[in-house]
This record gives C-alpha cells, structure tokens and sequence, in this order.
C-alpha cells in the first residue's frame, strides 16, 4: 500500500507509518514537505492513500484538499492535532474524508477508509483534466 504523507516532521511520519505497518505490512510511504510537490506526486505516484498530516510552507491544508480533490477521489485523512471543531468541519467540507487527531484511532479508520474506497471508488482514481500540466 503506497500512503503519500505531506509533512515536514519526518518523527510524526515514522510514528504514524509504523502504527499502519501493524495492519499493512508491505506499507510504502512517500512523503512530501512542499504542498506543490505533493499535488505533483498524487498524479504521478498514484498513492492508495494521502495523509495530510500539518501545513506546508508553500500550502495550507485548506488549499491542498481543494487540489487533491481536483486530480481524485483518493482517500484523504488529516492528522492534525487541533481542538478546533471548526477546522474538522471545514475540512470534511472540503472534500476529506476523515480528520484524525489521535495516532490511536489512525488504523482503525484507515482501514476503514480503504475498505470504503474499495466497495466504492473505480480502481483508477486519478483523473487528468485538461490543460492541467
């Protein structure tokens, strides 16, 4: 399973890939610090899987879900630790499908959203759009 992991804090990544190896073993993480690269590498890397796991220097979370959503239907998680409600709201709005802001709940409803994206999604998840690079 290839997850694509846009963060800066390589620790926070280390932790959270080895929580998903317990269940996916064969577990491929990519991770990206520069929201641009990241928006590049959901095209071209076709990842199963896209954690958003802060903000970028060159993107907001906000903005990298808009540009996610434009190229797929991936499934999409946030892992940011915040207490705001509203950020929680307005990420699902945007189009994520979960915001998770305790690295106990991650497994379990990463598993979830992949079995989801199985029963749900077609298989070819990334969607090119004309004049886009």
């Amino acid at each position: 399973m290839k997850v694509l992991f846009f963060s800066r804090d390589g620790e926070r990544v280390e932790q959270l890939a080895l929580a998903l190896r317990l269940r996916w073993p064969d577990l491929n993480p990519l991770i990206v610090s520069q929201g641009g690269v990241g928006i590049q590498a959901v095209e071209q890397e076709e990842p199963d899987l896209v954690m958003l796991c802060e903000e970028l220097p060159d993107m907001s979370l906000w903005l990298a879900i808009r540009e996610i959503r434009k190229l797929s239907d991936i499934p999409l998680i946030l892992t940011v630790e915040s207490d705001n409600d509203m950020d929680v709201v307005r990420a699902l709005e945007l189009g994520a499908d979960d915001y998770i802001n305790s690295v106990s709940r991650i497994v379990g409803q990463t598993r979830f959203q992949m079995a989801s994206a199985k029963n749900d999604r077609p298989m070819n998840r990334v969607q090119m759009h004309p004049g886009k690079g």
